[in-house]
Parts: C-alpha cells; sequence; structure tokens
C-alpha cells in the first residue's frame, strides 16, 4: 500500500499514529498498577489492561505498516495468552522491561510516523521474543 500516495489511507494511517501516545499513556498507567498491585488478583486485574494494548498493537500495527509494533506486541499478548504471568519480583521487572519496550516504541512512532525498527535488534525484544516462544512451545 502506497500510505502516502492516497489521501485516505493517509488519513487513516495518521488518525492510528495519532493512537499512539494515548496507547503508551495506558499501557504506562496499567504497568503501574501492576507494579504497585498487593494481591495477585490486583495484578491480575492491572495486567489485563496491559494486555489489552498490546493485543491491539499487535492486531493492527502492521496493516498500518508498523510490524516492529506488532511484533513486540504480539509477542507480549502471547505471554500472557500462554499463561505466562509474571511472578515474583523478578517476573515483574522482565515484564516491566516489555511493558517499557512497547511504550518507547510506540513513543518512537508517535514522532516520527515511521516503524520502529531499530527496536528488532533492541535486546529486550530479543528476549521477549524468546520467552514468547518458549510459552508457546510449552502450551503445545
Amino acid at each position: 500500500m502506497d500510505w502516502d500516495s492516497d489521501p485516505e489511507l493517509r488519513a487513516m494511517r495518521d488518525e492510528f499514529v495519532g493512537s499512539f501516545g494515548e496507547r503508551k499513556q495506558t499501557l504506562t498507567a496499567a504497568w503501574a498498577k501492576v507494579a504497585a498491585a498487593k494481591t495477585a488478583d490486583d495484578r491480575a486485574s492491572a495486567l489485563e489492561e496491559v494486555a489489552s494494548v498490546a493485543h491491539k498493537v499487535a492486531g493492527s500495527a502492521e496493516s498500518y505498516g508498523f510490524p516492529t509494533l506488532s511484533q513486540i506486541g504480539g509477542a507480549m499478548d502471547d505471554l500472557l495468552s500462554f499463561g505466562s504471568m509474571p511472578a515474583g519480583a523478578d517476573g515483574v521487572a522482565a515484564w516491566g522491561t516489555y511493558a517499557e519496550l512497547l511504550g518507547e516504541a510506540l513513543g518512537e512512532a508517535a514522532i516520527s510516523k515511521k516503524n520502529p525498527a531499530r527496536f528488532e535488534t533492541d535486546p529486550r525484544f530479543e528476549v521477549l521474543a524468546k520467552e514468547a516462544a518458549k510459552a508457546a512451545e510449552e502450551a503445545e
């Protein structure tokens, strides 16, 4: 698709890119709830919000020319779908890293209006992708 030459496509993409700031804010707020959760139920509820953002990004970003966002969101969504919930301080810290990664990628894409491909070689993404693949394999 040529997003730049078709005014309707460009308007759709601009609207989608315009949602990145709100998605990042929602993700950041949801992650703050996860980090502050006192009970497993509170953590699970807050993770649902994180998962919702990741799922929505995974499902739509590639269609608008942002495959890296789709990959990051998809890996996070896969981890949660396959039941890899963060447990203990290490698990929460790892998930915080993943949420931070998606937030940074959304922020960069919002500013540049381009796919933030540099995140594909980010060590945090490499760990996330391996964890998602492992969770998928274990679920089979």
